[in-house]
């Protein structure tokens, strides 16, 4: 196991005073804990001492002080012991590929090859980046650094430093974090996202590191509501449930008990077609708007997406049949065809199911029986064809049918209208006709 720095070499600062440019000693210490401070021109050292640092891949362009690093490996406080002496022929060397503004990155990194090798096991590689000032610089940019993946193995843990980046490196390298994050196989663990906070200097004169780390919670509450939005599922909001990332003291005890309830149903709901669990959710939901804001912007989102799009259907019928009838258009919408077709026929069973007598299993039967599907031709005939339909429908994709994504996904849509409108006129709200359709499914021989 390594304890791993991805850190950045900038070009430094401009000293009024001697009117140069580098950068200055300075005293760091991890924000909470101002006791332990490490005096250095470069935030890696700090780091090696406070954050045991065992290895380090550096970052930078070619317009980067490659100089400066070299001789800063000799100087008395430096905490990587180089294992080459120093070379007055190689750090001219570097100092003529400052002033060069060398474009090429492949050559810039050939001359840097020493650099790395007098730092010895410590440094795992230096990565140049363009400045960025093209999308095919950009791209490059984020594959170079995507690549630093493969000195990370299993168990290591992983600490990102922006503090010395050009600006715009420091979002490719918050995008590299976010990537490898994802990237992570079990027992990896991204320790720390380290900046050298200059401006937060206190009377002390220590320059506090601060963990960005928080940011890419921040991320992954986006890319939960992304999810969400593109996809309708929420495995990535669970997730932070579970991992107690969402923080309840923001939120309004008035409302507290239906937000939780909404969230566990949520995930369930959606990805287990339980209608009773929709139902609930939405409900939940509906609470927590009506009574304000849960304090999370992105459970607000999600929330009131759900509400608005649900929640004038919630109790609009005795069975809640609007509510699954949209809650499948919406499966169609998310381009989650299987759930719109099994949603659609779980709502049929329920208008012709007693479900205080638990038959829903009796009538699954019945309904796909000889007598439902060849020879009945009563008062319900259009709501045992368009069962049918959707059965057919549902097999294809369950059962890795000819699916012609053209022409059944538009007999899909078909099928839901066309039942949605034969319900709206025949059985919404009318117990008695609703009653006869429960009655003649159960006369239906089963053989």
């Amino acid at each position: 196991m390594s304890n791993i720095l991805l850190t950045s070499i900038g070009t430094g600062k401009y000293d009024a005073k001697t009117k140069e440019i580098g950068y200055s000693n300075t005293r760091y210490a991890v924000n909470e804990d101002r006791a332990n401070v490490v005096e250095s021109a470069y935030i890696y050292d700090a780091m090696i001492e406070l954050k045991k640092i065992d290895k380090i891949i550096f970052i930078g362009t070619t317009g980067s002080d490659w100089y400066a690093l070299y001789e800063h490996l000799f100087y008395e406080n430096s905490r990587i012991t180089p294992l080459k002496p120093r070379s007055e022929d190689y750090a001219l060397e570097l100092y003529e590929l400052k002033e060069s503004k060398e474009k090429d990155l492949d050559k810039c990194r050939e001359k840097l090859q020493t650099l790395v090798d007098t730092m010895g096991g410590v440094c795992s590689d230096i990565i140049i980046l363009h400045y960025g000032l093209s999308i095919e610089e950009m791209n490059e940019n984020f594959d170079r650094l995507a690549k630093a993946k493969k000195y990370i193995g299993k168990d290591d843990v992983l600490s990102f430093d922006i503090t010395h980046s050009f600006r715009s490196l420091a979002f490719y390298e918050l995008l590299a974090v976010n990537f490898f994050k994802l990237s992570m196989r079990e027992g990896d663990r991204l320790d720390f996202v380290s900046y050298g906070m200059f401006e937060g200097q206190g009377e002390d004169g220590i320059t506090p590191i601060v963990n960005q780390e928080p940011l890419l919670k921040l991320l992954d509450w986006t890319k939960a509501a992304d999810e969400f939005k593109r996809f309708g599922t929420t495995h990535l909001l669970d997730q932070l449930r579970k991992e107690g990332e969402i923080d309840d003291s923001n939120i309004s005890r008035a409302v507290i008990k239906d937000v939780k309830n909404a969230l566990e149903r949520l995930c369930s709901a959606v990805d287990t077609n339980n209608l009773s669990e929709l139902r609930n959710m939405v409900a939940n939901c509906k609470k927590v708007k009506e009574k304000g804001s849960t304090g999370n912007h992105v459970i607000d989102f999600i929330f009131d997406e759900i509400y608005d799009r649900f929640g004038k259907y919630l109790d609009q019928d005795e069975n809640n049949i609007a509510l699954y009838v949209e809650f499948a258009y919406w499966h169609i919408e998310k381009n989650r065809y299987i759930a719109a077709a099994i949603t659609m026929i779980e709502t049929m069973i329920k208008l012709c199911s007693n479900e205080n007598s638990g038959n829903t299993d009796t009538v699954r039967a019945k309904l796909r029986s000889n007598t439902a599907i060849k020879r009945y031709s009563g008062e319900h005939e259009d709501f045992i064809k368009y069962y049918n339909e959707l059965r057919v429908l549902r097999n294809k994709l369950c059962h890795a049918g000819d699916w012609n994504r053209d022409a059944d996904l538009k007999k899909l849509k078909k099928c839901i209208e066309d039942f949605f409108e034969l319900y709206k006129k025949k059985y919404a709200n009318k117990k008695d006709i609703q009653n006869d359709l429960r009655v003649t499914v159960n006369s239906f021989s089963e053989k």
